[in-house]
């Protein structure tokens, strides 16, 4: 597919095409296995859209391992980011061959501003899959790489926004910089994977309250509504 080596699995009335080139990876390796990656997220997911539906952000999509669950539980539009073009193609795929018509799929990344990025994709002989990440400085020189465009979410004036997605590899800050405004008037719930434990100085100034870890992302609510999200 598109010149890429890929096994199509097929589970939960989807059909994903996960990459040879990183079948090492732990996503990867889980829905070889027929199971979802991080089950915990996708049932937050469905929570979230019972009681504020609307549109979601999904950065960090990959080939697409999570697509077609969030798009049936999300009543609204999945917008859904990646700047890997292998990856993005891919994700391409699921969408279209599961006919995932609330999808909108960006080849880009989030950032704090338009502009473009060197992302690392691998290093070695390995291609680094979900990991890779924005690479700058003397850093970058270990990495094989790409250019990828870079959006902020402010500039694309989401309505409706009830959920935030975000697992991109240690670049959620810069997103959430790029999303102040549309946060602050949107106020949706915030998961992330906050590995560099940088985030929630920006989320308490924004009136964010961390309300629960659900394996490796954090869930962030605004304080108004912590009472409506009290059992995640």
């Amino acid at each position: 597919m598109f010149g890429i080596e890929t096994t199509a699995v097929r589970f939960d009335g989807a059909v994903y095409f996960v990459p040879d080139y990183a079948a090492h990876r732990p996503v990867a390796r889980t829905i070889l296995n027929r199971r979802y990656v991080e089950p915990a997220l996708h049932t937050l997911v469905r929570r979230v859209m019972a009681r504020r539906p609307g549109n979601v952000v999904h950065a960090g999509t990959f080939f697409g391992d999570m697509l077609p669950s969030f798009a049936r539980k999300t009543p609204g539009l999945v917008y859904a980011f990646e700047p890997v073009v292998e990856n993005y193609l891919l994700a391409r795929a699921v969408v279209d061959a599961n006919d995932l018509d609330n999808v909108v799929l960006l080849h880009a990344g989030l950032g704090a501003q338009l502009g473009l990025a060197t992302i690392g994709t691998s290093r070695g002989e390995r291609h680094l899959g979900g990991g890779s990440r924005v690479v700058t400085g003397p850093a970058a020189s270990k990495f094989l790489s790409q250019k990828a465009s870079m959006l902020s979410l402010d500039q694309l004036s989401v309505e409706n926004l009830s959920l935030i997605q975000l697992d991109i590899e240690g670049y959620e800050l810069q997103a959430l910089r790029g999303a102040a405004r549309t946060i602050s008037a949107q106020q949706p719930v915030i998961v992330i994977e906050d590995n560099k434990k940088n985030c929630g100085e920006l989320l308490t100034r924004l009136g964010y309250v961390h309300v629960a870890q659900i394996e490796r992302d954090h869930v962030y609510v605004p304080e108004a509504l912590t009472a409506d999200f009290d059992d995640l």
